[in-house]
């Protein structure tokens, strides 16, 4: 075998594996095993799992940084051809960006390295400097849009991406002041009283979980906590992988009734997703763990969690008759709840205390109007 040759064939291994299973769950072992080398070779090349994952998010900064096209007929043209590169990257190597997943949040260093190249990248294409909610809004809808398109098979139209990048998600529909929209006092998420088993057993299940890692929870820990027998675990849940499964459909449902019970009353369609998408963040509060279970799901329970996000794109299509004709329904939906994604996200693991609504007053304006044409 030449000279770093079994280095490559371990990197490989570990994206295809990273990409596919929850990082806990997947071993040096693993990895080994289906790159055909040693173990003994792997740690010649890396100390620890967590050593191995850094190298593949620091190559996955590589990639993104050197691959798309800063080039195009015009800063019109240099959008389109970013945005379109973009997603190819992503399709085309989808194990290597889906393996950084894995560490957005355990190693938040190299996020924010990624966050330092896409700005560099937009600001080299919109030729000015693109300040912070203009970010969010652009690279939350189109990472999530592609990594929907690479994984899940959800559409992902350029043409489309390019007119919500420019005019927004809601071209031309107006909003009131947020203050004259946004609730003030909301309902806190429901609690039961008296909880009966099942009930016990996935909140406990919930909080470890989410507190901590599916692979190093055990049944007997959640039985523990709930102070139930093991024996009554399997009465309700086949296995642990299941378990998982429930939590996510149970996060999902008390977030959709939280949001439903305190949607205030809104006179468009504009106000109603900035509503949303404030209670959500809101939700996030009541609820940390809630974030962490179901990005583990993505992992762990891949058909579950896709369906998790299908069911908020579900919501967008029954009521998108604001878009212009010729845009994807889908892919407006997916890049409205990119949106909601990072900024959950940030909010839920960088540490940093953020005000909800200046967040939301930040990013409202892009919603509705865009970053504007880029035509010079």
């Amino acid at each position: 075998m030449r000279r770093g040759e079994a280095r490559e064939k371990i990197i490989s291994a570990a994206e295809r594996l990273f990409a596919n299973k929850w990082y806990s769950t997947v071993s040096v072992a693993d990895i080994c095993r289906s790159a055909g080398v040693s173990n003994g070779i792997a740690y010649h090349y890396y100390r620890n799992k967590d050593e191995l994952l850094a190298d593949i998010m620091e190559r996955t900064i590589e990639v993104v940084g050197g691959g798309p096209s800063l080039e195009g007929a015009g800063p019109d043209g240099m959008l389109r051809n970013y945005v379109a590169d973009l997603l190819g990257i992503t399709v085309e190597r989808k194990h290597l960006i889906r393996s950084f997943r894995q560490g957005q949040y355990r190693m938040l260093g190299y996020e924010r390295k990624l966050h330092e190249v896409y700005t560099k990248h937009l600001e080299a294409v919109l030729k000015r400097k693109v300040c912070e909610p203009e970010y969010e809004f652009i690279m939350s809808g189109l990472r999530f849009v592609n990594i929907r398109h690479a994984f899940d098979g959800s559409p992902a139209d350029i043409g489309t991406l390019y007119e919500v990048l420019t005019r927004g998600a809601f071209p031309g529909i107006s909003m009131r002041p947020l203050g004259e929209f946004l609730p003030n006092r909301v309902l806190p998420p429901a609690v039961d009283i008296i909880q009966d088993t099942r009930s016990k057993l996935l909140k406990s299940g919930k909080e470890l979980i989410g507190e901590s890692d599916f692979a190093s929870v055990g049944i007997a820990d959640v039985t523990g906590k709930a102070g139930i027998s093991v024996g009554s675990f399997y009465s309700h849940f086949e296995s642990k992988e299941r378990f998982l499964a429930e939590m996510i459909r149970q996060i999902s449902k008390e977030l959709r009734r939280f949001i439903r019970i305190n949607m205030p009353k809104c006179e468009t369609r504009l106000e109603e997703e900035l509503a949303g998408l404030y209670l959500f963040c809101l939700y996030l509060t009541f609820d940390p763990v809630c974030y962490a279970v179901v990005r583990q799901g993505e992992y762990v329970v891949p058909d579950v969690a896709r369906g998790y996000y299908d069911g908020f794109v579900d919501g967008y299509l029954k009521r998108m008759d604001w878009l212009p004709e010729g845009w994807d329904r889908g892919t407006v939906a997916n890049f409205c709840i990119g949106i909601a994604h990072y900024l959950g996200m940030e909010l839920t693991f960088s540490g940093a205390k953020k005000d909800i609504r200046q967040c939301i007053a930040e990013l409202a304006g892009y919603y509705g109007r865009g970053i504007g044409r880029t035509e010079v």
